[in-house]
């Protein structure tokens, strides 16, 4: 999706695991200025790909203010795991990071069927 042919290189970006603020990846592209954070939810069937929603409310479970106002612990005082605390320290260290773009609808990559209601 990124061009990022090695899987190596890829899991650099997965932060999916406990304490990850409902992260399940991110990629800053510095080309286009824009930050994406993923939230994903397995699905083990084709039926279920295509029927099972990812809900608002999961989407909205995302720790993103929290995370990207730079704090390392989650509103329960516990720390966020390794990657997370990594996609911290590179939002501080982005150059011009005001003229990066990220919002939680379109940059928040849903990798199954989004369900919002509008």
């Amino acid at each position: 999706m990124f061009g990022l042919a090695s899987f190596d290189i890829r899991e650099r970006f997965i932060t999916d695991g406990p304490e990850d603020g409902g992260i399940d990846g991110y990629y800053i592209d510095k080309d286009t200025k824009r930050i994406y954070l993923i939230q994903s939810n397995f699905r083990n069937t084709d039926c279920n790909f295509e029927r099972k929603e990812i809900s608002e409310s999961e989407l909205l479970a995302m720790d993103i203010d929290n995370i990207t106002a730079g704090h390392t612990k989650n509103a329960a005082g516990v720390l966020y795991n390794g990657t997370i605390l990594g996609l911290i320290r590179e939002l501080a260290a982005l150059e011009g990071i005001a003229r990066y773009a990220y919002d939680d609808r379109s940059s928040t990559t849903a990798a199954a069927n989004p369900k919002i209601n509008r």
